[in-house]
């Protein structure tokens, strides 16, 4: 949904997407991503999407002592959209997002 968000409107009836990816092996990187489409009337679609990435675990460090052993932090990035698609024509199509983005610490 976020990169085409009028290619929702070619959504028939329901849909639901989920997506688990290890980023960078390695690194301990990991996207998580699920978002569900629904038909909504002749033309309309409402989508709702949700991503969470983890950065896997960092070790705590500061430039007056960059020395391992002081801990680890584990970040996550969390974003959560929902859309609205509308096919205006057989080869018109457009839609919105509006999408709210929180850190969590650990």
């Amino acid at each position: 949904m976020y990169g085409n968000i009028a290619g929702l409107a070619h959504t028939n009836k329901t849909e639901i997407l989920f997506s688990n990816t290890r980023w960078l092996s390695g690194s301990g990187t990991k996207i998580n991503s699920i978002g569900l489409g629904q038909k909504m009337g002749a033309s309309g679609v409402l989508g709702i999407s949700a991503t969470v990435i983890g950065f896997g675990d960092l070790e705590v460090t500061t430039v007056d002592n960059p020395a391992p052993g002081r801990g680890t932090l584990s970040p996550s990035m969390a974003n959560i959209g929902v859309s609205v698609a509308k096919s205006f024509s057989n080869s018109i199509h457009g839609g919105l997002l509006d999408s709210g983005c929180f850190r969590i610490h650990r």
